[in-house]
């Protein structure tokens, strides 16, 4: 039996791994809050490159109506290109800021 009792006591955490377990925790699910529910629609137009990542670098969000982002694009070519990452550019959008805050995604050729 007092082999059994040790055994448990080798098995149970102490007080200070818990704590550092629980301040782990608690500053992965913030980081994880603050990417995901602490960004707002206007983080768009300020954090677009990071939202948006390098495919789209020649772009940049111009309006948003009613879930309908209208993206300006450079060229035609970038255009035609970037068609092809619509979903992913709404599924990363929707990831940060949240589910359905863009419902379609327009492109529009602006040469500068």
């Amino acid at each position: 039996m007092n082999q059994e009792a040790n055994m448990m006591d080798d098995e149970t955490p102490s007080k200070r791994t818990l704590q550092q377990l629980g301040s782990a925790v608690d500053r992965v699910v913030g980081e994880l809050l603050e990417r995901t529910s602490g960004a707002t629609v206007e983080d768009l137009w300020s954090h677009w490159s990071d939202i948006a990542g390098p495919d789209w670098k020649a772009t940049r969000p111009a309006r948003l109506d009613d879930g309908a982002l209208l993206v300006a694009v450079s060229d035609g070519t970038a255009a035609t290109r970037l068609r092809y990452g619509v979903a992913d550019l709404m599924g990363r959008i929707n990831a940060r800021v949240g589910d359905n805050a863009v419902t379609s995604i327009r492109l529009r050729i602006d040469r500068p």
